[in-house]
């Protein structure tokens, strides 16, 4: 077997386990549903049944797994654990699929994170052992496999384990013939659910929380063992540890009703997303964002820090809020470093997930330096607003698609209404939701702009000033969504270089508030022969709204980008190669 890439090879997944009295055949398989927008590559679960592990892996979301396993396959089995994958580097195959064991398959293991140094954790293993797979995670099931034989519990083995394992990991363990799941933590989440029918553990809330809200969240380090009826946690120092049962409300969305894809359902769920969070800023969120603002009169600089949508919402937060004549610099948090950051600097982390790996060394960065941390997430409790001072929730509710969308419009929205705030006005978006219904129910504009890219192989979008990351964003949702070569670019610029690409037909979308601030950049590519689609508010017919233009304008991006991509018959919700959440390097 060829191992000189391996241990580059990286793997963002979903895991859960469960325990309990329910039918377990649909609690994993609606488990792992609700985790696919972490992998989607293949899939796999262990049960315990009759005293014995039984395994199934398929290749493939999934569905593939479950139609392959029937339900009396799975009767009588009360304990097991789940895993969705999303591979990074290495073969998509059933042989590289969690769950991964022993050699004598006597415990069954899955993993979300990865292992740094398991060639070493491997040459060090005294046994010959049966390697089958190509992956870091089968090297814990061996690992622990020789500690046991040595006589350590399962416990005591994860314990040692995480002495001598370096990087980011969750892991979740079962033992041949023992109604228990045993786990691990170090800097990837994971969570127990603590149910009246059984307790769940698994890296996402979203994942048990249509059976319970009281979630009892891991430390680094921390090693657990959840059955039907109790969970014990121990601590780093290996003592038994009290962590506190919080109580968390998380909105359900499985069910696409009529639509077709969640991209477009949560699409129309803007409106009512954008109300939920005016009104409280009104309410129950009126003193996280007093605190903001108060804090960014305060500090010497501002720090707003995101990866992909959420740098850039960043980003227009920056625009809005340097206006207004503060020190504020967005960063993408795959490049910070601590020079960035002091304990004058106040730094604000943006996410869809709080989970995402570059934000989270990002804030690690900044507390490094003595900066205060607050934050704008949309799940509740996640590892950056547990690791915040302050944090403002999006209340989008969750986002099944791939594509940010319902998040990205309230990102944005926050700066809107921070920048009201350190002015000292009121708010009035009592038409806001109203023209946003507009825009995505306005049919004739988007259907004739789509029949003419959807065919198109390279596009380009222009937008100027804070219309900018707007163009970088409906860039990146035509490359997530569509598969079309697209770059976002600020329109004064295509005259220093791209215009050399630009040939008759070459397509460009012009995004901003008023035609007449990009209308110089349009007609130097359409006197070159290029196609031109503006986008204002004048196009939109919402005049008189221009101070949201920014969630307009992306909220018709999005529309566009779904019609283009239904008609070339795509996977909207599931793009290739692509997961939700970046929970690795």
């Amino acid at each position: 077997m060829d191992v000189s890439f391996r241990d580059k090879w990286l793997e963002m997944c979903g895991i859960i386990g469960y325990n309990g009295d329910k039918d377990i055949f649909d609690i994993l398989r609606k488990g792992l549903k609700r985790l696919e927008y972490r992998g989607y590559d293949s899939s796999g679960i262990s049960l315990q049944k009759n005293s014995e592990l039984v395994i199934k892996k398929s290749v493939g979301q999934v569905n593939e797994l479950f139609k392959k396993i029937s339900e009396t396959e799975l009767g009588g089995s009360k304990s097991g654990i789940a895993h969705t994958r999303w591979a990074t580097h290495g073969k998509v195959t059933e042989i590289n699929s969690h769950p991964h064991t022993s050699c004598q398959k006597r415990l069954a293991v899955v993993h979300n994170g990865i292992i740094e140094n398991h060639e070493e954790i491997r040459s060090q293993l005294e046994n010959n052992h049966l390697i089958r797979s190509e992956t870091d995670t089968e090297i814990i099931a061996h690992y622990l496999e020789e500690k046991l034989e040595k006589g350590n519990t399962v416990i005591e083995s994860l314990q040692e384990f995480h002495t001598e394992a370096e990087g980011t990991y969750a892991v979740l363990v079962q033992k041949k013939g023992r109604e228990k799941i045993f786990a691990l933590k170090n800097k990837s989440p994971l969570v127990i659910g603590y149910a009246d029918h059984g307790n769940f553990i698994s890296s996402d809330i979203y994942a048990f929380s249509n059976h319970t809200e009281k979630s009892i969240f891991l430390k680094d380090g921390d090693t657990a063992e959840v059955t039907e009826n109790t969970y014990k946690v121990y601590n780093k120092d290996r003592k038994e540890a009290t962590r506190s049962i919080k109580n968390i409300k998380w909105s359900q969305t499985e069910n696409k009703r009529n639509f077709g894809h969640y991209m477009i359902k949560e699409v129309y769920e803007i409106p009512k997303t954008v109300e939920k969070l005016v009104k409280s800023v009104k309410n129950h969120q009126s003193s996280e964002f007093q605190k903001f603002a108060e804090k960014i009169r305060q500090k010497e600089k501002v720090v707003i820090t995101g990866c992909g949508s959420s740098f850039h919402a960043a980003k227009i937060g920056e625009k809005i809020l340097r206006r207004k004549g503060f020190n504020v610099r967005a960063l993408n948090a795959v490049e910070t470093d601590e020079t960035d950051f002091s304990e004058e600097t106040l730094t604000v982390a943006v996410s869809q997930s709080g989970e995402t790996m570059d934000v989270l060394d990002t804030v690690e960065q900044a507390i490094n330096k003595g900066s205060e941390i607050f934050s704008i997430v949309n799940v509740p409790y996640s590892t950056v607003q547990r690791k915040s001072s302050t944090t403002i929730n999006l209340l989008a509710g969750q986002e099944i698609c791939v594509a940010s969308t319902k998040t990205f419009v309230n990102q944005v929205l926050v700066f809107k209404m921070l920048s009201k705030i350190l002015d000292g006005e009121k708010t009035d978006e009592s038409n806001l939701a109203s023209g946003l219904r507009k825009v995505i129910e306005e049919d004739a504009m988007v259907e004739r702009v789509s029949e003419k890219l959807v065919d198109e192989e390279k596009i380009y979008v222009l937008g100027s000033s804070v219309e900018y990351p707007l163009a970088k964003e409906l860039a990146l949702k035509l490359k997530e969504i569509t598969y079309t070569h697209s770059e976002g670019l600020r329109a004064g610029e295509m005259k220093h270089g791209t215009l050399a690409l630009v040939e008759k037909g070459t397509k460009i979308i012009g995004l901003s508030k008023k035609l007449s601030q990009i209308e110089n950049s349009l007609e130097e590519a359409k006197s070159r022969g290029a196609e031109i689609f503006p986008i204002t508010m004048e196009e939109l017919g919402l005049e008189g709204l221009e101070e949201f233009t920014e969630l307009f304008i992306a909220t018709l991006g999005f529309v566009l980008t779904y019609k283009i991509a239904k008609k070339r018959g795509l996977p909207i919700d599931k793009p290739r190669n692509l997961a939700k959440s970046v929970t690795v390097r």
